[in-house]
């Protein structure tokens, strides 16, 4: 276990398939910014943390817990087909794909998520601002930039929490993944877990 994961993407062959999918990044942005009604499309984590603080981050659930979304995946085809093609459904953990976005001058505050089983991929595709605005998630204590085009891999059991202190929205592909090092008879009794617990 550790907190970040980034650094296999070009060394470990288990972290090809995240080099493929930003080789396809600007096709994800132009069905994003060409769907005039993604906007309503975006659903809130809402207030997060004990002063109820709104998080600023919304996202548009494209996969949840194995399933894809029918509204979503009609309105994002394309996206789906390179997900699918890249991806494939081996490799979604049990939670979100998504298109996510930061709003500016926000932030989700520190927390863990406690799920082992997993990794997360941001992959960012839009950013207005300055590559010297911060724009950043910090990952048991280690800062990271998010920049457009650069996927990050992260373990959300650390503690971790995001801030965007730029005036500009940052919008990014998410993956949650199986951990790699997990065998297929643990995915297998994991996934049925979760597909005995959400029937």
């Amino acid at each position: 276990a550790r907190p970040i994961w980034t650094d296999e993407i070009g060394s470990d062959p288990r972290f090809s398939w995240v080099t493929d999918l930003r080789d396809c990044v600007c096709e994800v942005l132009s069905e994003e910014l060409e769907n005039g009604d993604a906007d309503i499309l975006y659903e809130s984590l809402g207030s997060f943390g004990a002063n109820g603080e709104d998080t600023g981050w919304t996202q548009i659930t494209l996969i949840d817990n194995f399933q894809q979304l029918i509204t979503q995946q009609q309105k994002f085809p394309q996206t789906m087909k390179i997900l699918h093609d890249i991806v494939t459904p081996l490799r979604y953990g049990p939670r979100h794909t998504a298109i996510a976005r930061q709003a500016p001058s926000s932030g989700i505050g520190e927390h863990a998520d406690m799920m082992n089983w997993m990794l997360t991929m941001h992959l960012p595709f839009f950013f207005q601002g300055s590559p010297n605005d911060d724009v950043i998630i910090t990952v048991d204590e280690q800062r990271i930039h998010w920049r457009v085009g650069q996927p990050t891999i992260i373990d959300t059991t650390f503690k971790h929490y995001t801030q965007n202190k730029s005036e500009h929205p940052m919008l990014m592909l998410m993956v949650d993944f199986w951990h790699p090092d997990l065998s297929p008879d643990e995915i297998n009794a994991i996934k049925k877990f979760f597909t005995l617990t959400t029937t």
